[in-house]
């Protein structure tokens, strides 16, 4: 038998032939989700009740943090454990179900077609499905918006089994995970029916029905029915629901939801839904080839029934907006207004009759039901009420968005996304004990965080911050040690500029926070007290980078800002002394890095250069008259947007708004390896806007970045390729840090990642990627107060620029070292990736966009003769006051022979210059005494002519007489 090439088919429910994608030279071969792992997450973005749920049975509370879901179990001494949940943008179900498969994607247009079997008007479903397959080629997005999606609400089964999470972004999911387990990140069950967003979960007594609401421009609430034993999911009913809807609740079988001027239940009566699905599903048309199953978590589908409702008579409530609905029993709830109208709903007999209960004096935002049957109302911190109306000490402005009763624990969730725990003894006791415990957490978007290594205290770890000025210090497991608060003020003077804090750094030796805000203001606190030591404006705008380091024993401080200034102040002696005002930059100035222990200052601007500074001595033996002069400059073809040290002290790490990262050399500037922070799935590139340079993570070097634009973290080898990938912010990731210490148990090095965000989230992640999942259990403390230090008035930046004439004495000297000074080398520009010609323009002081004429200030310039003249004399006369105090074997004879040697032909180059100056006077003096002597003996001759004629016709016209003898004329002397 010829052996001839047979093509295989393989049977497929997807119409599209599957291609496998080729494989990227620079992909790793390990798997991207390897080398991340999220270890515990500080914060929390749930803004709404729907967000937030409780399971007493268990002992456990759920709540939403960007991407994730954080289950936290409270234990007997207020301690919290916690678990997350979350799943990658392309994950999909891992049960399986052939009758009821579950879907990937749907077009909510489609569902206005399947509304109209709900008004009586029967019809079939279009020809083509509008479903994306999963393998369809334009099935799987790699944008942006279809990777990040923000998890909005959160939903535990009564059972304990399960976990619903709700999302919001671009094609919303509703995830289904195990519960009783580790994290996962993995969900059992992926449904993609809502469009918009899922606004409200909410799963049955019995956890046999999943109930989802989508927002308002989504419009749908869909009841899911859960297989208990796979997790799979199953669409039983859907009706359109449009009204602004603040609670959703079930009432036994049937689901209430509660929101503005409305409050209507919605009921799943099987046998009436059959009945009168019946006739619709007899009536509905097929189309060919298109099997029922695939319709059948759709609204499309004839096995979807539709989800009856009715609405309540609201009467003197017509106006009320209902915020909280709590399931007393079957058949009654009791609803909560914003204004203060706590109702009855009782629906017991069908009628559905709404009762007016009574009225607390303060705006309600959440309620509950304990074990006991007891109502808890809150509304402010401090305002809330039980059957006795009793009120407890009172807060200003914070309300409580969500709250629940676990055991004997009270959880409650405020406006300022805090979390709360209340326990509480006997509550028939007066004097009974109650012990709080606030998870600590920013309030207000993190805007950086940074390494933290304080004498003073030893558990300190790291820091974050945020605009509102709070700053909040952790150990290395995430919690909570201190906190302080630098004073942020705005001024009238700034024209309705609000401040805000914009960089943080400390002084290891003194314990002490050097922080910059938005004005330009430079404060030093004293973390121990939270006390403000010094408050200067150094800056005319905001200040975007500070750094603290030591230099021969004196601690220096470098600030950067868009004013285009680089400052360095000396702190000694609880004193700020101001060193010097660089100004080399001609755009704001975006970040800094020092190297070599001080010696050398770099900076990057949005002008496209990095400017390299070398530390000098302005006044021999003064160690506080250190100053930095500029060595060379390295230009880019696009602007810098973080920096860092490599392998060792004397390369850089660059990362650019062209998606790349380059390599530098900081001694020569010359380029070295570079390559492009491309996405392996065939995305478009990302530009990170912080890396980090790793020494050793899991045994080899690696390049961390973050980028705002996609909110992704990524891992990169030293080569450029990708070695893992994760998402879990859903704002843009403002600042990275990493963390390294010892693992408590084996004592073995463990590396972490702390990434903030813009959504008030802290995440600790894990890049030890053979560690097993652990579990957090660590007791946050509170935070102390700061001090209430007020701003002084605005007053004029300092300033100290350093003339160039004074800089240029530094040509030849020793730097502070001791080491002789190599002569410079021109600016080198990079050659890898090569700068095309066409950016090569002339340098101005005046723009903005074109590089700076960036020379070494000592360098000598001899474009104009007579100011280089004038800077060699003056040279030489410093030269000799510093020669006659010298001894006599302080210079070595042979430099004095060869300067003698040097002295002597520039002596002789001077003395031709003025012999040959002398020499072309005289000869030019000659030229024109001859010249003017030919031109005056020609002016002669034609005087003379003239006179003769005249004389002669004179002598014809008179009568003869005797000549005169001839004389010559008196103007003959010219």
């Amino acid at each position: 038998m010829n052996a001839t090439p047979s093509l295989r088919l393989t049977p497929s429910n997807s119409p599209f032939l599957k291609t496998s994608p080729r494989r990227s030279p620079t992909r790793s071969s390990r798997s991207e989700e390897t080398g991340l792992k999220l270890r515990k997450v500080i914060g929390t973005t749930t803004a709404t009740a729907n967000g937030f749920d409780c399971l007493p049975s268990s002992k456990q509370f759920a709540y939403t943090a960007g991407a994730a879901a954080v289950v936290c179990t409270v234990e007997q001494d207020l301690t919290v454990t916690q678990r997350f949940f979350r799943a990658r943008p392309h994950a999909s179900g891992t049960s399986k179900d052939v009758s009821w498969p579950i879907p990937q994607t749907s077009d909510f247009r489609s569902k206005a077609i399947g509304n109209l079997r709900e008004q009586g008007l029967s019809g079939s479903p279009p020809a083509v499905s509008t479903r994306d397959w999963p393998d369809s080629p334009v099935g799987k997005s790699t944008t942006v918006k279809d990777r990040v999606k923000a998890a909005t609400s959160v939903a535990l089964s009564p059972n304990g089994k399960w976990i619903a999470i709700g999302e919001t972004g671009y094609k919303p999911r509703i995830l289904i995970f195990y519960n009783r387990g580790d994290s996962s990140e993995v969900p059992v069950t992926a449904l993609s029916e809502h469009a918009f967003g899922v606004h409200a979960l909410a799963f049955s007594p019995d956890s046999r029905y999943l109930a989802s609401l989508g927002t308002v421009n989504d419009g749908f609430l869909f009841v899911w029915t859960i297989d208990d034993r796979t997790g799979a999911a199953a669409l039983h009913s859907s009706n359109k629901c449009t009204s602004t809807i603040n609670a959703m609740a079930w009432l036994g079988r049937a689901i209430l939801t509660v929101g503005l001027r409305y409050v209507k239940l919605w009921k799943l009566d099987d046998d009436a839904a059959l009945g009168a699905r019946g006739a619709e599903t007899s009536s509905g048309v097929l189309t060919p080839k298109q099997k029922p199953s695939d319709f059948a978590n759709s609204v499309l589908s004839p096995r979807s029934k539709v989800l009856s409702g009715k609405n309540s008579l609201l009467g003197d409530l017509i106006d009320a907006n209902f915020v909280a609905a709590v399931s007393l029993e079957t058949g009654k709830a009791v609803l909560c207004a914003e204004s203060g109208e706590i109702c009855l709903l009782d629906d017991s007999e069908n009628t559905q009759a709404l009762t007016h209960l009574g009225t607390v004096r303060f705006r309600i935002t959440a309620a509950m039901i304990d074990e006991s049957r007891v109502l808890h109302v809150a509304g402010a911190i401090g305002q809330s009420t039980l059957a006795q109306f009793r009120s407890l000490s009172s807060y200003d402005a914070i309300t409580v968005t969500a709250m629940a009763k676990i055991s004997d624990v009270v959880v409650e969730l405020d406006s300022k996304r805090g979390i709360t725990l209340t326990k509480a003894g006997d509550s028939a006791s007066k004097d009974a004990d109650v012990a709080s415990l606030q998870l600590a957490a920013h309030s207000e978007a993190v805007l950086g965080v940074s390494r933290l290594s304080l004498k003073k205290l030893p558990d300190a770890a790291f820091l974050t911050y945020a605009g509102n000025g709070g700053v909040h210090i952790w150990n290395s497991t995430g919690a909570a040690v201190t906190g302080l608060q630098v004073p942020v003020e705005s001024s009238p003077e700034m024209y309705d500029l609000t401040n805000e804090l914009k960089a943080v750094a400390h002084i290891e030796e003194a314990s002490l926070l050097v922080a910059g805000d938005r004005y330009g203001s430079l404060a030093i606190l004293d973390i121990a007290t939270s006390a403000v030591i010094l408050h200067e404006r150094a800056h005319s705008a905001e200040i975007v980078d500070l750094i603290c380091f030591e230099r021969m024993g004196v601690t220096l401080i470098a600030t950067a800002s868009r004013d285009r200034m680089v400052q360095s102040f000396a702190w000694c002696d609880s004193k700020l002394d101001l060193l010097q005002t660089m100004d080399e930059h001609v755009a704001g100035v975006t970040a800094l890095a020092s190297a070599s222990d001080g010696q050398f200052l770099l900076s990057c601007s949005a002008d496209r250069t990095i400017v390299v500074r070398e530390a000098f001595l302005r006044n021999e033996g003064d160690s506080r008259s250190i100053i930095f002069v500029m060595m060379r400059t390295i230009t880019l073809k696009s602007s810098p947007l973080s920096m860092c040290l490599g392998a060792d002290q004397d390369e850089l790490l660059v990362s650019a708004a062209d998606r790349s990262v380059y390599k530098y050399s900081i001694k020569s500037g010359q380029s070295g390896f570079g390559f492009k922070c491309s996405d392996s799935e065939g995305g478009e590139a990302a530009a990170l806007s912080k890396i980090i340079y790793a020494h050793s993570l899991n045994g080899s070097p690696a390049i961390i970045g973050v980028s705002s634009g996609d909110k992704s973290i990524r891992l990169y080898s030293d080569f450029g390729s990708l070695i893992a990938r994760d998402w879990g912010h859903t704002e843009g990731i403002t600042d990275a840090a990493l963390l390294e210490s010892s693992d408590r148990d084996g004592g073995l090095p463990r590396t972490q990642l702390i990434t903030v965000a813009l959504d008030s989230t802290i995440f600790m992640w894990d890049t030890n990627a053979a560690t097993p999942k652990e579990l957090i259990s660590e007791a946050d403390e509170g935070l102390e107060g700061g001090a209430g230090n007020r701003l002084t008035p605005l007053a004029p930046p300092l300033r100290k620029v350093l003339s160039y004439s004074e800089l240029s004495r530094f040509k030849r000297e020793k730097s502070i070292d001791g080491d002789e000074v190599a002569s410079p080398q021109a600016a080198v520009t990079p050659t890898q990736p090569p700068s095309p010609r066409r950016l090569k323009k002339k340098t101005s002081r005046t723009s903005i966009m074109s590089p700076p004429r960036l020379e070494p200030t000592f360098r000598p310039s001899f474009a104009h003769v007579a100011s280089s003249t004038e800077s060699v004399c003056r040279n030489l006369r410093a030269y000799r006051k510093k020669l006659a105090n010298l001894p006599g074997d302080a210079v070595p004879p042979q430099l004095l022979r060869d300067l003698g040697a040097e002295l002597k032909l520039t002596a002789r180059a001077l003395e031709e210059r003025s012999r040959d100056s002398h020499t072309n006077g005289a000869t030019m003096l000659k030229s024109m005494d001859r010249e003017s002597d030919m031109r005056v003996d020609v002016l002669d001759k034609r005087i003379e002519g003239r006179a003769d004629s005249g004389l002669r016709r004179k002598h014809l016209s008179a009568p003869p007489h005797p000549a005169p003898p001839p004389s010559r004329p008196a103007w003959s002397h010219l």
